[in-house]
């Protein structure tokens, strides 16, 4: 029988060689649902820093906030998606023709790449944190919503949207220099996911969708 000694060892310890994803223990979210991720890129076609912000409200949506450095905000809006992820790599095929890496160097930072189909594409450095949670009212009777908007004249425009029950609104159109444009009765239906509301207004044939983001219980 042969002792410890006599094999020539008495300690040992065993470390991975594995290299198929850098090495890295991080491993990204299985799914992004009630999570943030701030995305800052520079962008050519801007010449400026970017910041994106994207708000995961649902598993197959996302809310988008685009600023630029010097631009202040660029643009809002709605996009669907899905997630998959391995290892440390996370991507979302965003609907139509998108396609966005995460690759987490930490559980809420990394690096980004996001390209088209078109071939234009960015890369950036990213970080991933809860979303915040907002009391996002339930109700909307006697409450004016005002939205400030620049339409196709390049115009500023103020839409006051006050709810008079919970099935009809009353809505007024103005423009600054134009002043007011319309005045319309319209009815709604309401709803929200986590701190995003879904705002659909008809009147007639004609009907608009609106999704709120709340960051805070009153914008």
């Amino acid at each position: 029988t042969l002792s410890a000694n006599q094999l020539g060892f008495d300690s040992f310890s065993i470390t991975s060689t594995d290299t198929s994803s850098g090495g890295s223990s991080v491993a990204a979210p299985a799914s992004l649902v009630g999570k943030e991720v701030v995305d800052s890129f520079y962008d050519s076609s801007y010449q400026e820093q970017l910041t994106d912000t994207t708000h995961f409200f649902s598993d197959s949506e996302f809310f988008g906030r685009l600023e630029g450095t010097n631009s202040g905000l660029i643009d809002t809006y709605v996009r669907s998606y899905q997630w998959s992820s391995s290892s440390n790599e996370g991507t979302a095929a965003i609907s139509p023709n998108a396609s966005w890496k995460l690759i987490f160097d930490s559980e809420t930072s990394g690096t980004s790449n996001y390209t088209t189909t078109d071939g234009s594409s960015s890369s950036g450095t990213f970080t991933l944190n809860d979303s915040s949670s907002i009391n996002v009212p339930s109700l909307l009777v006697g409450k004016i919503l005002t939205e400030s908007f620049i339409n196709h004249s390049g115009e500023n425009y103020t839409n006051s949207i006050y709810f008079k029950s919970d099935t009809k609104v009353l809505e007024t159109e103005e423009g600054a220099v134009s002043g007011l444009f319309a005045v319309y009765e319209s009815s709604y239906i309401y709803s929200i996911v986590g701190n995003v509301a879904t705002l659909t207004i008809t009147d007639g044939t004609y009907s608009a969708t609106y999704k709120l983001l709340f960051t805070s219980e009153t914008t």
